[in-house]
């Protein structure tokens, strides 16, 4: 049985070959109208599964994974965990999704997974603005999160 693949599959799909392509040539490419590719990218981005940024000079650029990645993503293969998305939490009110990445040198997906955990603890909330960027905000358990962080690293380092 052969999968059915809808509009936006097509797009995700083409965009992760290209990893960075405007919105034009995607339009072009897939045979649909630039202003229908425009509408599932600006969903598809909203939910972080590709990324739509709007240069000042031209039409809108989709990227793959909702992020651009620098190629730099932990050279050192040191382990990180979500006790150190709370510790960089601690030092910023709102902090956007892709400083997370670039800050922790974390995989995009990893820092996706912290996310959820931290949100579904009401540690952190995510909001979308502008060019589909997701932002992370305190939220009302940060500061017990953060105490207990502190005291496993502290309880850590002792033994």
């Amino acid at each position: 049985m052969k999968a059915i693949k809808t509009g936006p599959d097509l797009l995700i799909e083409f965009v992760e070959k290209k990893e960075k392509v405007p919105i034009l040539e995607a339009s072009k490419e897939l045979k649909i109208p630039k202003e229908q590719v425009t509408s599932w990218a600006e969903v598809l981005s909203g939910k972080g599964i590709i990324g739509l940024n709007y240069p000042l000079t031209g039409g809108g650029i989709l990227t793959k994974s909702g992020v651009v990645l620098t190629g730099k993503e932990n050279p050192n293969k040191e382990m990180k965990t979500v006790d150190d998305l709370v510790f960089l939490m601690k030092e910023h009110t709102f902090l956007k999704f892709d400083n997370v990445v670039k800050k922790l040198s974390v995989d995009p997906n990893t820092v996706r997974k912290w996310i959820s955990e931290l949100v579904k603890e009401d540690v952190v909330e995510t909001e979308t603005f502008f060019f589909g960027d997701i932002g992370l905000i305190r939220s009302d358990n940060f500061a017990a999160k953060l105490a207990e962080v502190e005291k496993r690293k502290k309880d850590a380092v002792r033994k």
